[in-house]
């Protein structure tokens, strides 16, 4: 039992000081959103990556997990308002029931004023019908855990806390597709029945909402997409005619009221799941590949209808990311054409989610190297080259330069290319780095400073990035890449590029056997692109023009 502390805080009046039990998945997003509301938050992660992005974030992060055995102490010591608990339950029954009687004591202890932890909507009878709220919930076990839900609810209410047990519905969101969910099951049962859901930022949001709130809470809240859909509509508006599976109809129609959480002024960010898989646009996947040095996260997107003319891969450039600006808009425009177009993420590009625009994780991006960016563009081109349609690889910037190097090691190593698409590329790797005094300061330091605008981040190459570049200054050539690449290579570049001059693209085009230079007039580096993207239906002229002469490429070799 842990030992109660006395009342004797100090703290500032204006802060609420919330403790983050799991801040992993949504865990993770409660944080971030605390932080963003001002929050003072102490949090727990059995993740490197996302203790350090935390720590960016003034987030003290505690190396604690939970074990029959373990000591609450931490938890104690850290002088909470509120605990918030996002550990799933995948501990089994009674792990699970220990767990909770565990926590109930710890927050007594503790004194904490609200205890929230996240439950879900499995506690509802499947073969209900009509509108059920909290009141409805009956002792029944999870599918998924064989656990009862209620009964841990029930511990709780045992104890002097207060709490709420949020009831979350299957959460969806850019890491978990709804369409992929559904897809597990071949064919799709219950096409009539609904489903309800509830986008991962929302689920987040809602746990926020509820810390944040003053006076009483009920003990339970629903939290519930509002818009109702059933898996056939949902299956209808992620997929086109030809890749819908057998769907068979029946299935319970029912609605998880989330009125509750409604009349304390909550808002749904995401309130129909329908049309959040109809904006995707033909986004169908979601996922992560274990590449040679890490995880590539990665998006997919589809023609809705039509043959699938071929696929591609696009490469991210320097301090870049997947989501970057008007990547998606461009991928959108592509899939419409008829192509799968994969936007990948480097593993070590520093972007831990869901802190993309927050932070970056600085030890991953100390140790990136340009062969990482290299063997990972030739290993996602593998998971790509699949049957016998067309290959191509897009790269912006330095990833033009990675994606020429990684694609003549993927066909080195028995892979097919069909075409290289660099917009603004870099065709020296080596020539970027510092020369002369500050090559040497570089190399005493062992510091080079970029600063990284987005976030307002120093971020630091080691010198071993400079060493290891020069070791393998032949593989990692464009030119000699370019020269032995035989596929039609394609080079659009703006002639007011001032990040990288022209020359280095036209210079590009000169190497390659089958080489087609594009310059667009007055165009900057990105083409009138900026972030954060406004989602604008009107591109930037240059972009226009970019995507007009890939366009005509595209259709003139392939």
């Amino acid at each position: 039992m842990p030992t109660r502390l006395k009342n004797s805080r100090v703290k500032d009046k204006h802060k609420t000081k919330v403790a983050v039990i799991g801040a992993g998945g949504v865990g993770a997003w409660v944080t971030k959103f605390l932080v963003d509301r001002g929050c003072e938050v102490v949090a727990s992660t059995r993740s490197s990556s996302t203790t350090r992005a935390l720590t960016l974030l003034g987030v003290r992060v505690l190396d604690w997990h939970w074990t029959p055995d373990a000591s609450w102490e931490p938890w104690l010591l850290a002088e909470a308002d509120v605990w918030c608990v996002t550990v799933p339950p995948r501990m089994g029954v009674e792990g699970a029931l220990a767990f909770h009687e565990s926590l109930k004591s710890a927050a007594e202890a503790a004194q904490v004023k609200r205890l929230i932890w996240t439950s879900s909507t499995a506690l509802y009878d499947p073969k209900v019908e009509g509108v059920l709220v909290e009141n409805d919930a009956i002792h029944i076990a999870s599918r998924h855990t064989g656990l009862d839900m209620l009964a841990l609810e029930e511990i709780h209410r045992q104890g002097d806390v207060p709490f709420v047990a949020l009831r979350f519905g299957g959460l969806f969101g850019p890491s978990r597709h709804p369409v992929s969910a559904l897809l597990k099951r071949d064919p799709v049962v219950d096409g009539d029945g609904t489903v309800q859901w509830v986008h991962e930022e929302d689920a987040a949001a809602a746990c926020v909402h509820v810390a944040l709130q003053q006076g009483p809470l009920p003990d339970a809240l629903n939290v519930v997409a509002p818009v109702v859909a059933s898996r056939k509509a949902l299956l209808f508006a992620g997929l086109s005619e030809k890749e819908r599976p057998v769907i068979q109809g029946g299935g319970v129609k029912r609605f998880v009221s989330s009125q509750r959480l409604l009349d304390l002024g909550f808002t749904f960010k995401t309130p129909d799941p329908e049309a959040w898989v109809l904006c995707q646009a033909g986004v169908n996947a979601q996922g992560r590949w274990q590449g040679p040095h890490g995880l590539l996260h990665w998006t997919q997107h589809r023609p809705k209808s039509g043959r699938l003319k071929g696929k591609a891969l696009m490469v991210h450039g320097y301090k870049g990311f997947r989501e970057w600006g008007n990547w998606k808009g461009v991928a959108e425009r592509w899939a419409k054409e008829g192509w799968q177009v994969t936007r990948m993420d480097f593993s070590h590009n520093g972007h831990v989610p869901p802190f993309l625009e927050a932070c970056l994780d600085e030890e991953a991006w100390n140790d990136n190297r340009y062969h990482i960016e290299r063997d990972e563009v030739a290993h996602a081109l593998a998971q790509i080259d699949k049957g016998d349609l067309p290959i191509v690889v897009m790269g912006h910037s330095r990833g033009g330069a990675m994606a020429m190097l990684g694609a003549e090691q993927h066909v080195l190593q028995g892979g097919r290319l069909d075409g290289v698409a660099l917009w603004a590329p870099v065709s020296d790797v080596a020539s970027r780095l510092p020369q002369g005094a500050a090559l040497e300061a570089w190399k005493s330091t062992n510091r080079l400073e970029v600063l990284n605008g987005r976030t307002g981040q120093t971020l630091v190459h080691p010198f071993a990035f400079y060493a290891e570049t020069l070791r393998r200054a032949e593989e990692l050539s464009v030119e000699r890449a370019t020269k032995a690449t035989s596929c039609p290579v394609l080079v659009v570049h703006g002639t007011l590029d001032s990040a990288v001059h022209s020359s280095e693209g036209k210079r590009i085009c000169e190497w390659a056997r089958r080489g087609s230079f594009e310059p667009i007039a007055d165009a900057d580096h990105v083409f009138g692109m900026r972030h954060p993207w406004p989602d604008a239906r009107e591109w930037p002229g240059h972009l226009e023009e970019a995507w007009r002469r890939q366009r005509a490429w595209l259709q003139s070799c392939l």
